[in-house]
């Protein structure tokens, strides 16, 4: 049981990793390339997330706990606004034609 706490750990770390790099991305992104990666890299984190969350539930690992704050967090930080993306109002090419 312990191996198996060791290795959700480690999924839990990496999916941190990952899910916040995923966030970063897409805070900063300018491009839809950078974007779409961001998203991606997001989605790919809290889907292993929560599989690695329904193993560890079924053979009652200790690790769940933690499995579930780190997925939790990263729907918070992906939500959470902040004022980066206000470069998109200022470019005067975001702006919706006048007709």
């Amino acid at each position: 049981m312990a191996n198996l706490d060791t290795w959700l750990l480690v999924v839990t770390v990496a999916g941190m990793a990952v899910g916040g790099c995923g966030i970063l991305m897409v805070q900063t992104a300018r491009a839809s390339d950078r974007l779409s990666w961001g998203h991606g890299l997001f989605v790919t984190a809290l889907l292993a997330l929560g599989v690695s969350s329904l193993l560890a539930a079924l053979t009652r690992a200790d690790g769940l706990v933690l499995l579930g704050l780190a997925a939790g967090l990263l729907v918070v930080g992906m939500l959470w606004e902040t004022g980066q993306s206000t470069w998109r109002a200022s470019d005067p090419d975001s702006y919706p034609e006048k007709t």
